[in-house]
């Protein structure tokens, strides 16, 4: 945890990388009733961020899932790999 933690760090600064377990918690269930907790929750601002996210994904061999308002109820918003958060700052489609 503490390697990925370093590498997610070199591409976003750290008050959007959640690692703590509590933040970790929070994200941990959307509007379904599946429940899994992710190693990393991660808000990217932009598409460069988003592409070394998947770089880094790719590399580890750790899944991400995205998430935008986490209201799926079949699940699809939760991961037990990287959560990339889109609620904050993605909200106009261009």
């Amino acid at each position: 945890m503490d390697q990925l933690n370093k590498e997610l760090l070199k591409i976003l600064p750290k008050e959007r990388v959640k690692t703590r377990l509590i933040d970790r918690y929070a994200y941990a269930s959307d509007a379904s009733h599946f429940y899994l907790l992710p190693i990393a929750v991660v808000q990217p601002v932009s598409i460069d961020e988003i592409k070394k996210l998947f770089e880094l994904s790719h590399r580890e061999k750790i899944h991400i899932t995205f998430r935008a308002g986490g209201t799926s109820l079949s699940g699809q918003g939760v991961t037990d790999g990287i959560l990339v958060d889109l609620s904050n700052y993605w909200r106009k489609i261009i």
